[in-house]
């Protein structure tokens, strides 16, 4: 069993089908001598109804994600530049990039059934990962647990030194 293809799976599935598929996943892994993986696989946490949609779009909306994320690694170093004394051309130029795949993304969410308030937590979860590295790797793969928020630019002291945040 392709363990990281089985959380996928449960990542991918609709929100409510989310705990009765961990459940079985993990009984099933505990039935095979999996212990490890099972307890794993029961300490996943079921996402809010709002990353649960952007975990959709992220399977659905590859392309735009895609692009919502090139906009978003361009602006943050369009301000960081900016912030040197750079250009505003490359910010402004990310920035319209990112408001045209956001709203891309979120015309397929709204399509897909989302509510007006789970739209507002959708978009503030797409812009916080557009830009923090941590929350783009689990956009990327779909696994988001819990809604963002856009913090500053999405950078600290350490890149305006121009030194890399670490990561986990």
């Amino acid at each position: 069993m392709n363990l990281e293809k089985e959380i996928d799976g449960l990542y991918g599935a609709p929100l409510s089908e989310f705990v009765p598929r961990r459940k079985e996943l993990a009984k099933k892994l505990r039935g095979q001598g999996e212990r490890a993986a099972a307890m794993r696989v029961e300490d996943l946490r079921k996402p809010t109804t709002a990353s649960a949609v952007v975990n959709q779009l992220a399977r659905s909306e590859r392309m735009n994600v895609r692009a919502l994320l090139t906009a978003g690694e361009r602006l943050r170093e369009g301000q960081e530049k900016l912030l040197r004394g750079g250009s505003p051309g490359a910010v402004h130029k990310a920035a319209d990039d990112e408001r045209k795949a956001l709203g891309a993304l979120l015309s397929a969410a709204r399509r897909d059934g989302a509510s007006e308030p789970t739209l507002r937590k959708v978009e503030q979860t797409l812009r916080a990962a557009a830009i923090d590295e941590d929350a783009r790797a689990l956009l990327k793969q779909g696994r988001l647990t819990q809604d963002l928020e856009p913090i500053g630019f999405g950078f600290g002291p350490e890149q305006l030194r121009g030194r890399r945040r670490s990561t986990k």
